[in-house]
């Protein structure tokens, strides 16, 4: 993520996100989206799920669709 990002944007994504996740019934209720640290002029965000494990294609089907969603919500948000 870029530095220049404004902290609204920032915010509002990390707000989703956490929604986001919250509405999946596949995952546990409790999850965490935060900013974790800098290293350079970068932002490192740490997004952590717990999945309720019932096949192994399932948990990869759910881990892309998850990712995919977060980079659209990064994206809408100009953080990426």
């Amino acid at each position: 993520m870029n530095m220049s990002c404004n902290l609204e944007g920032i915010k509002d994504a990390i707000k989703e996100i956490k929604l986001y996740l919250e509405s999946k019934r596949e995952l546990l209720k409790e999850c965490y989206v935060l900013i974790d640290s800098y290293k350079e002029d970068k932002m490192i965000l740490r997004i952590i799920y717990w999945v309720r494990f019932e096949n192994y294609g399932k948990y990869l089907g759910l881990k892309n669709s998850i990712n995919l969603t977060i980079r659209k919500v990064l994206e809408r948000n100009h953080l990426i």
